[in-house]
């Protein structure tokens, strides 16, 4: 596992965590604590960890603990305050669910969902512990047992849901006219999807409202504020993730696969 610092120089590279293998991270919050998983040697199960420090130097492996009743589990979103988020696979064949381990390292609690709208994938995790789900009816929002469906807009169907931040979401959807034209959308609140400028698919936000995506499903990375278009990363970048300081990490294919780290200097609006 490789991890970079904020001036874009390298980290270290850091090894697996003792008795496992190929640490795989999914996500990083503000404080530098990485989200991850790891291969168990033999037959042992891959487990859920947190790894804090890595940036200053050897880092802390901390794990998470696999719910009862559930043969395994896969890290998905961890927030500022230190929540992470996951999805875990029953033991006995039941329906899969999602699960929230608190920053204060109170017991994980496993997110109970109605039996006719089962879990179908665990997507995001908001800073105030709010988890972005999308399920067999759409994607919603669970925050302290309660459960919010996001709006689904006119004229769309099959809404998908990418990211949330400061309770805001962006997503997708497709027309319902036979083309199937995909349609980037902003929920600033659950029941107002607005649709996104010039834009097909909207993949991640920021708490500034900062937006990254794709103009169409073939293009490759562009930025939004809200819903107005900014204009293309440069060198056919291809975005991931936007932090809150305004940069954009990516990837750029020129004969080989390079990481990129951009940074939004301006919020003039293009179009």
């Amino acid at each position: 596992m490789v991890l970079w610092n904020r001036d874009g120089s390298w980290g270290r590279v850091h090894s697996a965590p003792a008795g496992f293998t190929m640490p795989m991270p999914v996500d990083e919050n503000r404080s530098g604590t990485v989200l991850l998983s790891a291969y168990g040697l033999g037959d042992q199960a891959a487990p859920v960890f947190v790894y804090s420090g890595g940036h200053e130097g050897a880092g802390v492996y901390r794990a998470l603990p696999t719910p009862e009743g559930f043969r395994s589990v896969w890290p998905e979103a961890i927030n500022n305050r230190g929540d992470a988020l996951g999805h875990v696979f029953p033991a006995d064949g039941a329906d899969d669910s999602a699960v929230l381990w608190p920053a204060d390292g109170s017991p994980p609690v496993v997110i109970d969902l109605p039996p006719d709208n089962e879990l179908v994938q665990v997507v995001d995790l908001d800073d105030d512990g709010t988890a972005l789900l999308h399920l067999a009816q759409g994607p919603h929002l669970w925050r302290n047992g309660h459960l919010t469906k996001l709006a689904h807009p006119a004229g769309y169907w099959t809404p998908w849901a990418n990211s949330i931040r400061d309770g805001r979401v962006v997503g997708h959807a497709r027309t319902d006219d036979g083309q199937a034209t995909y349609q980037g959308f902003l929920w600033s609140t659950p029941d107002q999807p607005q649709p996104i400028k010039n834009n097909a698919v909207g993949e991640d936000i920021n708490k500034y409202g900062l937006v990254i995506g794709r103009a169409t499903i073939e293009s490759t990375g562009a930025v939004w504020l809200g819903t107005i278009p900014l204009g293309d990363l440069p060198n056919n970048g291809t975005a991931n993730r936007v932090s809150d300081d305004n940069s954009i990490l990516g990837t750029q294919y020129d004969g080989s696969y390079a990481v990129w780290r951009w940074r939004c200097t301006t919020t003039r609006r293009s179009g």
